[in-house]
């Protein structure tokens, strides 16, 4: 499976997830980062969320290429044939095993950091 892994100004390593929340169509993330700030993220219009026991992180990608998680999404999303051009894209968070932790499907995201809660 290709993935584009993301680098953020401060990495990743040795992160811990604080809570997610779905808020209508949107889900929002806070990450505890190794150096005692936070990665706020909001990704929007979520179809799909798998949790695989998220606990610690270490990266985040985006899978670039066809797979299941992304296409029983959008199944369920589209009922009939899936467009060729959606919106929709495929965000993994990988735990310090580099195991798949958390998954997302969503048409975009954003995030920025904070010094504090």
């Amino acid at each position: 499976m290709k993935k584009h892994f993301i680098d953020f100004e401060i990495g990743l390593s040795d992160s811990e997830l604080i809570f997610y929340k779905k808020e209508g169509e949107n889900l929002i993330i806070k990450v505890l980062l190794w150096n005692d700030s936070f990665l706020n993220m909001v990704f929007h219009d979520v179809v799909r969320v798998l949790d695989n026991d998220i606990n610690s992180i270490s990266s985040f990608c985006e899978v670039i290429e066809e797979n299941v998680f992304l296409r029983e999404a959008l199944c369920r999303l589209y009922e009939e044939k899936i467009p060729e051009n959606h919106p929709y894209r495929h965000y993994q968070f990988l735990d310090d095993d580099d195991q798949i932790a958390l998954e997302i499907a969503c048409e975009s995201n954003e995030y920025y950091f904070t010094t504090n809660q």
